[in-house]
């Protein structure tokens, strides 16, 4: 019994690490090194995921979540504040942001008139990934063009704050044009009632559901000149362990699990007889 155990406790161990990368215990964010990097190719990595981000038109540039002198507290953190005239202000008041996203990078890049294709590919299929996105001023995010991993429709769901809206229907996250609008860049509730609110910029998070090798974001200004918007992608590995590893495990380590699986069992077998 005891080398039954020892058998049975490999197989586990075999199976941790073919599935590694899957077995993170925690939320994971988009990260490019070095912070400030710039262009239209940019690579990083997503936990154990390697990324390749690319766009279509303007550079991205991948930034602190505090950035000043466009915001100088974390955009992410849900409980920042700030002081406009004397006045403590909560600029992310909506609340929205996951909590795991606050200290991490934002990526901004400008809108323009004509569309611009941002994609990020996956080196194997994460599962149920999240989009962030904020300063949507005179602008739309298009998630039209993004399949799930065998090329269906993608089924995606949002939370927006007071300035945004989303559609499932045609995956288009726009901003709503009776929002007030402030200097100040976060994600307020942006109610016209309070004229302390530091943005009524819209911003939104995407849930997408089931697997993706790729997500495609197009970036375009309704009105007006360029807009620039901020985005951050992430997923939670741990969410989906029991599952996740299928389309990511490669064909030689799923024959060896096999393989010692098979002998395991047998010597079972043999031993009862």
């Amino acid at each position: 019994m005891i080398f039954a155990s020892r058998i049975g406790g490999a197989v586990v161990l075999l199976a941790a690490a073919l599935f590694g990368s899957n077995l993170q215990a925690a939320p994971v964010w988009l990260q490019v090194s070095p912070v400030g990097t710039s262009g239209t190719s940019l690579t990083g990595t997503l936990g154990g995921v390697s990324v390749t981000m690319t766009s279509s038109g303007p550079s991205i540039a991948s930034t602190p979540s505090v950035n000043p002198p466009y915001n100088s507290y974390d955009i992410w953190d849900n409980n920042a504040t700030d002081v406009i005239s004397g006045n403590t202000v909560y600029p992310n008041g909506a609340g929205i942001w996951p909590a795991s996203a606050m200290g991490n990078m934002q990526y901004v890049i400008a809108a323009r008139a004509t569309a611009s294709l941002v994609t990020l590919r996956f080196d194997h299929p994460v599962f149920n990934p999240q989009v962030l996105i904020y300063s949507l001023d005179n602008s739309h995010v298009d998630f039209s063009q993004t399949t799930n991993f065998v090329g269906g429709t993608a089924s995606i769901s949002a939370v927006t704050n007071t300035s945004a809206q989303f559609v499932a229907g045609t995956r288009r996250l726009d901003r709503l044009p009776f929002s007030p609008s402030f200097p100040r860049e976060g994600c307020s509730k942006s109610t016209v009632a309070d004229p302390n609110v530091p943005s009524g910029r819209g911003c939104g998070v995407m849930q997408l559901q089931g697997y993706y090798s790729e997500i495609k974001m197009i970036f375009v200004t309704d009105v007006g000149g360029n807009d620039g918007v901020g985005f951050q992608v992430g997923y939670d590995p741990d969410a989906a362990k029991s599952v996740a590893a299928v389309p990511t495990l490669a064909p030689a380590g799923l024959a060896a699990l096999g393989l010692i699986m098979a002998g395991f069992f047998g010597w079972r077998r043999r031993s009862q007889r």
